[in-house]
């Protein structure tokens, strides 16, 4: 059975979080999260942080671990609080990516790996603009590339969490796009002939600008409804209005 987002792994991790219709509320992935175990310090490497919580939250057994992992290379930890049915008052989701299984990289250091961690956090706002609402932190990978400004899109949990399968699982990612795509052609009886997907999709990955210029009608199209497929399955929202007087250059 596919998965409803980009694996079920994320599907198991939103179901944690969803909010089950409070108003107000606080959740964790998992559960017994203990932010202080798992907070990236000054000195931490992504190797240090990772053996920290396996040993101290998980007790250093590695069948747990597996079972949290949203992959068997891709471990989620996430915190969120809300009010107004869904509005974000605080979030930080820590991802953690290696090059080998999660299970080898506890006892491997030479495996490599990067953490990456998205802050909404109206505490640490910081001087002259420098924390932007959302921002990331990446370590060390610093061509982690993923636009957290500027966008009509509120929906910055999954947002970031495709970002994740986006950059690391292209391929998977795009099975998923492709899957939400078809579900919107089958609803409106697109001819298959006028299907622009494969063509915006293949533009993209060969960077043929001039394509995707001609074809800007259809990616808007596609991009609308791979929003609105996520939009669907998370009801966590940004304060825009915050975003937007936290915004900066203009």
């Amino acid at each position: 059975m596919d998965s409803a987002l980009f694996s079920h792994g994320i599907d198991g991790l939103l179901d944690e979080l969803n909010p089950q219709n409070q108003v107000v509320g606080f959740r964790r992935y998992p559960s017994d999260l203990d932010t202080a175990i798992t907070r990236f310090r000054v000195d931490d490497t992504p190797h240090s942080w990772f053996r920290r919580y396996v040993d101290d939250s998980l007790h250093g057994n590695l069948n747990e671990l597996e079972s949290q992992a949203v992959e068997n290379d891709l471990l989620v930890l996430a915190i969120v609080r809300w009010e107004q049915r869904g509005v974000l008052r605080y979030c930080r989701i820590q991802a953690l990516k290696t090059t080998g299984l999660l299970t080898d990289f506890y006892s491997d250091p030479a495996i490599a790996a990067s953490y990456v961690r998205m802050d909404v956090d109206e505490g640490t706002l910081g001087t002259g603009f420098s924390h932007p609402y959302p921002h990331l932190h990446a370590y060390p990978c610093l061509d982690f590339r993923v636009d957290m400004m500027g966008r009509s899109s509120s929906n910055v949990v999954v947002d970031f969490l495709e970002s994740l399968y986006r950059y690391y699982y292209p391929t998977r990612w795009r099975r998923w796009a492709q899957r939400s795509w078809q579900e919107h052609v089958a609803r409106t009886q697109l001819p298959a002939a006028d299907d622009p997907f494969n063509l915006v999709m293949d533009a993209l990955e060969e960077s043929r600008m001039p394509v995707l210029e001609q074809q800007a009608c259809n990616l808007e199209r596609i991009k609308r409804v791979l929003q609105e497929n996520k939009d669907l399955l998370c009801p966590f929202r940004l304060d825009n209005e915050l975003r937007r007087i936290m915004s900066y250059p203009l």
